[in-house]
């Protein structure tokens, strides 16, 4: 019941297809980077010459050049940007989709079939307008009000109620409230990983501090850039944040859900109970759209 990603506008999974293959190839490219950082550090102390060379140095110095590499590749590219882009104009056309299909505020029911179809373009041509920057690749693939989208604008209040609280209301509220516990775990997983780091390069300032010891290994040096990268990661993922406020937006919704929604009871007050429940979806999106510019 209710729309399912094949039921929304094909400016919907345009934009939402670019911000998938955005973001992967986003945290892709970081993670190499960092890996190549963490890499360079344990080559560096890699003991052993070739001639007047050092085996060490010399094979860190080819993985930063590989990472100077990638940095100009994502710099040039900024895939980070594409992302946010691409996310922002797929959850604009979600929200339009469903205020149409249930009649939400601005596409009312008593409106006629041609002034709320009109009325749509003019919605969908400012989101689109409005993200000229973006890659609208996969644009054109489909039509923009589904079959399915005037099958259930179409149906009457109890239905729409039913579709909405069901294919909308319930399956944001589950989605934050998975990807806070998500957030959570990942934020303890690394959170141990630092702190492992941390008494590694503890360990490895003890056995250098004896000069009878003879540990020549800069473990100090290895553990302060894993550290470094670990801390890189987390403040791009931003777990601690996201398993708050994705836990808050949960709940809100939870009281949404069976608060305020069994209260609505005429067609007169559905369509502004819509266009607050949508507010409180896309404004935990906006406030993601903010950190992550914030962020990057």
């Amino acid at each position: 019941m209710g729309l399912a990603d094949d039921d929304l506008p094909a400016a919907f999974r345009a934009a939402d297809r670019t911000a998938i293959a955005s973001q992967a190839r986003t945290m892709r490219w970081l993670g190499w980077q960092l890996a190549l950082l963490v890499l360079a550090a344990i080559f560096g102390v890699i003991p052993g010459d070739i001639g007047d060379l050092r085996v060490g140095p010399l094979l860190a110095l080819v993985v930063f050049a590989v990472a100077v590499i990638l940095s100009w590749r994502v710099a040039s590219e900024a895939p980070s940007a594409e992302w946010y882009r691409g996310r922002a104009g797929a959850e604009s056309v979600k929200t339009l989709a469903w205020r149409y299909a249930v009649c939400g505020d601005p596409f009312v029911s008593n409106l006629t079939r041609r002034e709320v179809d009109l009325l749509f373009e003019e919605r969908l041509s400012d989101v689109i307008n409005g993200l000229e920057e973006l890659n609208w690749r996969y644009l054109g693939e489909g039509e923009e009000i589904t079959d399915r989208m005037r099958e259930v604008r179409a149906s009457g209040l109890d239905e729409r109620k039913r579709a909405y609280e069901t294919g909308r209301l319930r399956d944001q509220q589950a989605w934050y409230a998975r990807k806070s516990e998500f957030n959570r775990r990942r934020s303890e997983q690394w959170g141990w990983a630092a702190v492992g780091a941390t008494v590694i390069g503890f360990i490895g300032a003890v056995l250098r501090i004896p000069t009878d010891w003879g540990v020549d290994v800069d473990l100090l040096g290895i553990a302060a850039t894993f550290a470094a990268a670990v801390a890189a990661w987390t403040q791009s993922k931003q777990f601690r944040v996201l398993t708050t406020s994705y836990a808050v937006t949960a709940h809100e919704l939870a009281t949404i859900i069976s608060i305020r929604l069994p209260l609505v009871e005429k067609e007169e007050d559905w369509a502004g109970f819509v266009r607050e429940a949508e507010s409180a979806i896309s404004r935990e999106h906006s406030l993601w759209l903010a950190r992550r510019g914030a962020a990057g």
